[in-house]
């Protein structure tokens, strides 16, 4: 019997593979040796010695089996003998392990994933043990209830931005606007102007890190002497320890020269190369870089300043990976899996291609032109880079992967740099950007897209790489619509609150209404069907077709909305909004695919309009009214 029992493991992280053993002590579980959960514990074991499992996957099981050992009836289950398994006992083990995540403090994301890993691993795992009763999902017939709804995916452009032009200075569900044609437009320059900080950051940047480059081009002119270059030497090769510095007269010397010496002394030994006689020491310098740092506004260590002439740095191929997610709009794991026989030049500039990993697939290709010039000297960069490291001994020949920078030891590089994924915020803090991550910017790319393509949803699934058309509706639904629902929400609600008129009765409120304006008759008025009414379906706005001599209701929210519109909300009203949001959300994919024109023309304007007055009486005092209507339609 086995007290301990390890699973090997791996997971990504940051690009890079990571090997890990998960160790479960079955007695600090109470798990029973002669159990059917020991029993595959064991399998489990097996099988990972010949292929790793998840590291997140085995971690969340082992959690659930450490909180279900609060609850009685999950223990019970979990210590059963083999031939005692059944599906209804393994569907009360499910149960109780949900009863215990809801009432545990795990986020909902937590508790969905933990919950559906548990049953994962038993039903991937559970034939093997041959059972007396053959149990699989279908049988067992178990729903979770552990659902959350995923919040909207964050935009770069959901933040406020001062430096942005008047108008777009607001989040991007706060612009202001006349028309949805406005807004449509706005979105699109508030999206792009994010966009173009970031790539104009990471420009910023490489064109700094240029500055020090013709600054040590320069002191390479001045003559350092012999003299000072065999100090230097001495200095590099830790001949001269701390003690000595002050004395041995080299801070005597103007920064410039000593520069000079530091350049000559690693070009005459080679030290750039993987093959050096000795590893250079470049503490004695730090008093001087920390000025050269401050003074062109590049942060970089001594040992790496020096190189600059050789090699990018990690600031740069941090701006370098910025500036091309931008352009490619891919997920950073497919940039990062690009490889340089996947870069084309054409027409004075690059064709792109990525890896996507998790489809063993390519994306689709990315042409960068010479318009698009910090995206082709962010290429250029990164090539002469891998050539440069190459060159040094430092990469195989024949090595296909770009993203290499510096590590803690001079040697020839294994694995990528994960410097790239690392305080991301470093850089955003130092160019005056908000705090955002790599996956927002590919989401604010598919935003632009979406905006820039009128929702037409063809081309920009093919840019995504998305297979199905159905990711990309998910997309338009949350990158775009909820912002542009947000923005149409706040608009509505100004002027909701000098039109609506109420003729609703709750305890506590009158009837009253703000509006000063409309018949004298209510009954006089027609109602449209999505909780407004009109007050002359015969006389329409000039313009406007009438069907048997009478308006087709298809333009009332247009532009502001039609003269003749008027709300007063009573419970026939509530019953119409609501049926006509029912509506909307089961089919507005449907009718956008039947006839993209009409959708954007018609259906889009009734649509926000409807979420806009929804929203608006859910949180007002007449809100009970709404959810009693909403239960009686169901």
């Amino acid at each position: 019997m086995e007290n301990t029992i390890s699973i090997f493991c791996e997971g990504k992280m940051y690009s890079r593979m990571y090997a890990t053993t998960v160790e479960i002590r079955t007695e600090e579980l109470n798990i029973n040796p002669e159990s059917w959960m020991y029993r595959l514990l064991l399998l489990i074991s097996e099988g990972s010695v010949i292929k790793k499992l998840h590291t997140s996957g085995v971690t969340l099981f082992f959690d659930a089996i450490k909180l279900g050992c609060n609850n009685e009836i999950f223990n019970s289950v979990k210590n059963l003998l083999p031939d005692d398994l059944s599906d209804s006992s393994l569907r009360d083990m499910f149960f109780q392990l949900e009863e215990e995540l809801r009432q545990s403090e795990f986020s909902p994301s937590t508790k969905h994933k933990m919950s559906q890993s548990f049953r994962c691993l038993i039903f991937e795992w559970i034939d093997r043990l041959c059972l007396k009763n053959t149990i699989h999902r279908q049988s067992v017939g178990f729903k979770s209830s552990m659902k959350y709804k995923r919040n909207p995916r964050e935009m770069i452009s959901d933040f406020a931005d001062l430096t942005a032009p008047e108008g777009l200075d607001v989040p991007i569900g706060a612009i202001e606007f006349e028309s949805i044609n406005e807004l449509h437009n706005k979105a699109l320059e508030k999206v792009e102007f994010d966009l173009s900080k970031i790539v104009e950051a990471g420009g910023r940047e490489l064109e700094l890190h240029e500055e020090f480059r013709k600054y040590l081009k320069a002191c390479r002119e001045i003559d350092p002497g012999r003299t000072l270059l065999n100090l230097v030497r001495r200095l590099l090769n830790k001949k001269i320890t701390r003690p000595a510095w002050e004395s041995c007269g080299i801070f005597k010397k103007s920064c410039e020269i000593i520069v000079s010496a530091v350049l000559q002394v690693i070009e005459d030994d080679r030290l750039c190369y993987l093959d050096r006689e000795y590893n250079p020491s470049f503490e004695w310098f730090s008093r001087y870089a920390d000025q050269l740092g401050k003074r062109f506004g590049v942060p970089i260590m001594g040992r790496r300043l020096f190189f600059l002439e050789n090699r990018l740095e990690s600031l740069e191929l941090k701006a370098i990976f910025n500036i091309l997610l931008c352009h490619t709009g891919w997920n950073a794991g497919s940039l990062i899996e690009m490889e340089r026989s996947s870069i084309t030049p054409e027409e004075g500039g690059y064709c792109l291609v990525g890896y996507k990993e998790k489809t063993d697939n390519y994306t689709p290709p990315v042409h960068l032109d010479k318009y698009y010039s910090y995206g082709k000297k962010a290429v250029d960069l990164l090539i002469w880079n891998s050539e440069q490291l190459i060159k040094f001994g430092l990469l195989d020949k024949n090595e296909q992967r770009l993203w290499f920078s510096w590590g803690l030891k001079f040697a020839a590089y294994e694995n990528q740099s994960i410097g790239i994924f690392v305080d991301l915020r470093s850089f955003t803090r130092r160019h005056g950007l908000p705090d955002y991550s790599y996956e927002q910017i590919r989401t604010q790319v598919m935003a632009k897209d979406i905006l820039a393509n009128k929702g037409s949803i063809d081309p920009v699934r093919r840019s995504a790489g998305h297979k199905l058309s159905i990711t990309t509706h998910g997309y338009l639904q949350q990158l775009v619509f909820h912002r542009l629902a947000s923005a149409v929400n706040l608009d509505f609600q100004r002027k909701f609150e000098s039109t609506i008129l109420w003729r609703l009765k709750e305890k506590g409120f009158a009837g009253a209404s703000k509006s000063t304006s409309g018949p004298k008759n209510l009954l006089d008025l027609t109602p449209i069907g999505d909780g407004t009414s009109c007050r002359s379906p015969t006389d329409v706005p000039p313009g406007l077709e009438l069907v048997g001599g009478i308006c087709r209701a298809e333009h009332c929210h247009l532009n502001g909305g039609c003269p003749n519109q008027m709300i007063v909300i009573d419970k026939e009203a509530l019953r119409a909004l609501v049926r006509k949001r029912k509506y909307y959300i089961g089919n507005w994919q449907r009718l956008y695919l039947e006839n993209r024109h009409k959708f954007e023309a018609i259906h889009a304007n009734a649509f926000l309009f409807n979420i806009a007055l929804y929203d608006y009486i859910k949180d007002s005092n007449y809100s009970g009214f709404l959810r009693e209507v909403e239960r009686e339609i169901g």
